[in-house]
């Protein structure tokens, strides 16, 4: 009987309001972060034609993004989950005002682009690992694998939605324009997240985060796996930026 009751009274996924507010957030900040690096790619382009700054700019972003997930990962499961989330989209947000000053006072230059994008990609390497591990706190068990479906969807609609959306403001409003609704939707993204409430974690952690690192960069060493799809994203990468700075000739 108690059972029964205890059912009935989960509330339903559309209905929690946890759950609700970050699967908001996540669709403000997942396509924030494309609709903002299809206007740097563009930008860039229209600074300087050369492939070199092109591809400095796409590692700028994806090396630290790559290289810190592991630590965005363990500062997920060490600190209050929902302010890693509300600082890494409010920095990002930031990032995008610096640049929209240096638009206006027409300073920006190549290198300032590849500075953000390095900044970006820093900030942005605690974003996915947060989302994933807030998920499960705010469900309960058997509701997992549909939350987890509404924020993955997030995930993959947003290299699509992204950068069309990107490109079309582009278009329509201009680089000041594509910037400033990146850096709105990252706002907002930022803002929906606060207003999650979280019960105190009380798991203890016994291991230093500095051995959790290791484990971790030890793990994905030695997993095959991990090192082919790291391998082949370089170099679908690589040869995208190259084809796109052939035919931008």
């Amino acid at each position: 009987m108690d059972a029964v009751v205890q059912e009935k009274q989960v509330i339903p996924i559309l209905k929690n309001r946890n759950f609700l507010l970050l699967f908001i957030g996540s669709l403000f900040s997942a396509p924030g972060y494309y609709v903002y690096l299809i206007g740097a790619e563009w930008l860039m382009l229209s600074l300087n034609d050369n492939r070199f700054y092109f591809g400095m700019l796409f590692f700028a972003a994806s090396i630290p993004r790559l290289l810190l997930l592991t630590m965005g990962g363990i500062v997920a499961d060490r600190y209050n989950k929902r302010t890693v989330l509300f600082i890494s989209d409010l920095s990002r947000a930031l990032l995008i005002v610096i640049l929209l000053v240096l638009l206006y006072l027409d300073a920006v230059s190549a290198w300032h682009l590849i500075g953000l994008a390095a900044l970006f990609g820093i900030a942005d390497a605690f974003s996915y690992p947060v989302i994933n591990s807030l998920t499960p706190m705010v469900l309960e068990e058997n509701q997992l694998q549909r939350g987890n479906s509404f924020i993955q969807m997030t995930m993959q609609i947003s290299p699509i939605f992204g950068p069309a959306l990107g490109g079309t403001l582009i278009a329509v409003l201009g680089f000041k324009g594509v910037f400033t609704v990146a850096c709105v939707m990252l706002l907002a993204a930022s803002v929906t997240v606060i207003f999650i409430r979280l019960k105190p974690e009380e798991t203890p952690i016994v291991s230093s985060p500095w051995e959790d690192l290791k484990e971790g960069y030890r793990y994905a060493r030695r997993n095959r796996l991990i090192l082919s799809i790291v391998s082949m994203g370089f170099f679908i990468n690589w040869y995208t930026n190259h084809c796109k700075g052939y035919l931008s000739k």
